[in-house]
């Protein structure tokens, strides 16, 4: 991680009012696992998924904490349904989301409802690194995807860090999906405090050389690769 932010790449240019858009967001939550990534992320994100899109194409955003919702209403014009859960999020986008872009609070451990299955050209989802909640969000990602051959799921995860990562694809391919593209280090993330707090706690239980430790609590970002999925 280190090693991947040495170099500069300079000034990143903002659409207008985006960053002013995101001040004031709440607090991520670790109950939820969010993780929100660094701005200049989500505008590199949904310009990547949204460079050929059709008119009437519709986008899923499957949570919420990156703020893709809100770049989507500023800048586009096409529909999106964004599925939240965190209530103190959901009422900060909605009182700056276009109309274009709706959001409902739904439990998804029951998969995506039956209404919104099938509909969506462009699906985003950063999931948890759980096995459990990731293979959810898997289901829900193939299962909202049009049939169209452009159709795609643009995922951020990072296989050598997640629970069952050896089996990242098959479990992708149990959901429906297969690997079109895969981008190293695309999503960047600012290390939160409770994972300094958890490197802290966890790697003193375990005796670990202090040096370790100190180069830990260092890192300042923290990345995730960026998969192009389609259905298989």
């Amino acid at each position: 991680f280190l090693k991947e932010d040495a170099p500069d790449p300079g000034a990143f240019r903002f659409p207008p009012g985006y960053l002013s858009s995101t001040a004031g967001r709440p607090l991520p939550r670790y109950d939820y696992e969010q993780q929100p990534c660094m701005p200049a992320t989500t505008v590199k994100r949904v310009q990547q998924a949204t460079a050929g899109l059709r008119q009437d194409s519709k986008g899923l955003i499957l949570g919420d904490d990156d703020l893709i919702g809100l770049f989507w209403s500023g800048q586009l014009k096409n529909t999106a349904d964004v599925f939240e859960l965190d209530s103190d999020l959901i009422e900060f986008l909605r009182a700056q989301l276009g109309e274009n872009v709706s959001i409902r609070q739904r439990d998804l451990t029951k998969g995506l409802p039956e209404e919104f299955r099938g509909l969506y050209d462009v699906v985003f989802t950063d999931p948890m690194y759980r096995a459990d909640g990731m293979d959810l969000f898997m289901l829900c990602a193939a299962s909202g995807l049009s049939d169209r051959p452009e159709a795609r799921v643009f995922f951020s995860t990072r296989p050598d860090l997640i629970q069952r990562g050896r089996q990242f694809e098959e479990r992708l391919a149990d959901a429906g999906l297969a690997i079109e593209t895969r981008i190293p280090n695309f999503s960047r993330y600012r290390l939160p405090d409770f994972s300094r707090k958890l490197i802290l706690r966890d790697f003193r239980a375990w005796q670990a050389p202090v040096q370790l430790v100190d180069g830990l609590l260092n890192i300042a970002y923290f990345y995730a690769d960026l998969f192009v999925l389609k259905k298989a």
